[in-house]
This record gives structure tokens, C-alpha cells and sequence, in this order.
């Protein structure tokens, strides 16, 4: 990804996955504030954040569209000279209870991601065979 500053200087940035980079810019997910959710919610998000890292800040919270909220927290100590900073996530539910992996809504997933399991688990997309 190309980013031109006003005065005309420009940088390239370059990631892994796009969906880490412009997760927030592109998909423009549903924001929730911290102060909006359950009780039980709100101290799932904030042990979440406070154990990732002692750095980390106040975390980042969306609405999946099943209804259930992604937690992200950042902490500048994780940055890494080479990777970048990451924000590491979890899934809960709407008693604050924290999603399995397994568990998951499939279209809580974006496409880029979809399309990422589907390799690593050599799954065909659905309602496609493939050949043997």
C-alpha cells in the first residue's frame, strides 16, 4: 500500500495479511464503546486487554454480524522491527463468554479470510466439489 502525505513525500507499507492493515478502513466494522456493553462483557474486554500486554490500551471493540463482539487490544511492547505491531483478538458472546475458534460464525470471517482457511484446510469453497 501506497500513503502520499499532503506536502507530496509518500511511504509504502507493506503486510502480511491486508485485513490486519486496513481492517478498520476498508470493512468499516460496527464500533462498540467499552461503556456500552454488559458488565460481563465490559470485564471480559478489560482482562483481555490488561493480560495481553501491561502496555496495551483500551480495547478495541466491534459487533460481528451474528451479533457477538471482537475484542482487539494493541501494546506498542509487542512492535517488532519486522512484522509491525499485531493486535491479538477474541471472539465473546453476549453473556461476555469467549468464542472457540471452532465455534465461530463463518461470515463473521471477511472474504480474505474465508478464503485463507479454505487453503490452509484444503476445503473447496461451498457447494463445490473437487476433483480426486
Amino acid at each position: 500500500m501506497k500513503v502520499v502525505f499532503t506536502d507530496g513525500s509518500w511511504c509504502r507499507l507493506n503486510c502480511f495479511r491486508r485485513e490486519c492493515l486496513t481492517r478498520h478502513i476498508v470493512d468499516q466494522p460496527d464500533l462498540v464503546p467499552l461503556d456500552s456493553l454488559t458488565p460481563a462483557q465490559r470485564s471480559t474486554a478489560e482482562a483481555f486487554a490488561a493480560a495481553h500486554a501491561p502496555d496495551a490500551g483500551p480495547p478495541l471493540i466491534t459487533r460481528n454480524p451474528c451479533g457477538c463482539h471482537r475484542v482487539a487490544a494493541l501494546a506498542p511492547s509487542t512492535a517488532d522491527g519486522f512484522f509491525g505491531i499485531s493486535d491479538r483478538s477474541i471472539v465473546m458472546d453476549a453473556d461476555g463468554t469467549e468464542v472457540d475458534l471452532l465455534k465461530q460464525h463463518w461470515e463473521d470471517f471477511s472474504p480474505e479470510s474465508q478464503e485463507e482457511l479454505r487453503r490452509l484446510h484444503h476445503r473447496p469453497p461451498s457447494g463445490v466439489v473437487s476433483p480426486k
